[in-house]
């Protein structure tokens, strides 16, 4: 049975659209598809936790865009969106792929602008 679950997992995670991205421009691209402008805030984070991501909504909050742990910004301010996290852990032993999400809002509808925060951590 635990034969069946694993790969269960493993082919679920396999067919997903943002599934062992490592680079950001590539996440970005997924996530517009995925979620083009128009869809409905409930139908996005369907969406996206189908992917595997832990979504919540900010109203007029602030995203911050990093490309690596260190990075300062930018920071994207007054933002009504989408946010959406995940841990991936195949950037090495010990290490997780670390990917924030902001699918920003007109309402309660996507209007298509995604941002994309993505480093990797550990010890």
């Amino acid at each position: 049975m635990l034969v069946a679950v694993v790969a269960a997992g493993c082919v679920s995670s396999a067919t997903r659209t943002t599934h062992n991205h490592k680079n950001p421009d590539a996440m970005h691209s997924s996530v517009a598809s995925l979620v083009p402008a128009g869809t409905s805030l409930q139908d996005a984070t369907a969406l996206m936790e189908g992917e595997g991501f832990d979504c919540k909504v900010t109203r007029n909050g602030v995203f911050r865009e990093m490309r690596h742990w260190a990075d300062k910004g930018p920071d994207h301010e007054d933002l009504d969106f989408l946010r959406c996290r995940r841990i991936n852990s195949n950037a090495g032993f010990l290490m997780g792929r670390v990917w924030n999400v902001a699918i920003v809002l007109d309402g309660d509808v996507t209007n298509g602008e995604v941002l994309v925060s993505h480093f990797v951590d550990g010890p």
